[in-house]
């Protein structure tokens, strides 16, 4: 019997074979949650104009074991996103490539916030057992894990930012989100 979808295993990553470029914004980011700090959902700066849509063609795909909830972040080239199965990617954005994958024990259901904190890129993940999560952006090491409320100095960053966090069980429908204002 087919086994479910979230019990399906990750397949092997497709590594870069080419250096990590560093982070670069850029003007059709989408930073999280609905693409900015207002939740707009609008890509204001589009690569393409609607005459082209039908002429689109599948550029590379990319298999997630145990599927994906959250909208995906993009950040220059690289796409971030967060699995079923409780992996992060980071994302070549033009080939599907693996940067680095960075397994966080839990289910996550949240969008992958990035940002800067003093002088690094920090990916901000929430789980299923309510742990928020800070990976370095530029390689798979976790900064910290702990419960959102466990954290000193946490919500007043996320104040400061203009994020709310929300983790939840999942069991419920609270299934938890790290969401812009």
């Amino acid at each position: 019997a087919p086994r479910p979808l979230a019990m399906a295993p990750q397949p092997p990553d497709n590594a870069c074979k080419t250096p990590r470029p560093p982070l670069r914004p850029t003007a059709s980011d989408w930073v999280g949650y609905g693409r900015d700090v207002a939740a707009t959902r609008y890509q204001p700066n589009p690569r393409i104009r609607p005459a082209e849509v039908p002429r689109l063609k599948v550029k590379w795909a990319f298999s997630m074991g145990g599927g994906r909830y959250g909208q995906p972040t993009v950040i220059g080239d690289h796409l971030f996103v967060a699995t079923g199965l409780g992996h992060v990617f980071d994302l070549d954005a033009a080939t599907g490539c693996v940067h680095w994958r960075a397994d966080i024990g839990s289910n996550s259901r949240t969008s992958p916030i990035v940002t800067r904190v003093g002088d690094r890129w920090m990916v901000f993940v929430g789980d299923q057992v309510r742990d928020i999560h800070a990976l370095d952006a530029e390689s798979p090491a976790e900064a910290f894990r702990a419960l959102a409320h466990q954290l000193p100095g946490f919500r007043d960053y996320v104040a400061r930012r203009k994020y709310v966090v929300s983790v939840g069980s999942g069991t419920r429908g609270d299934d938890g989100t790290i969401t812009p204002l």
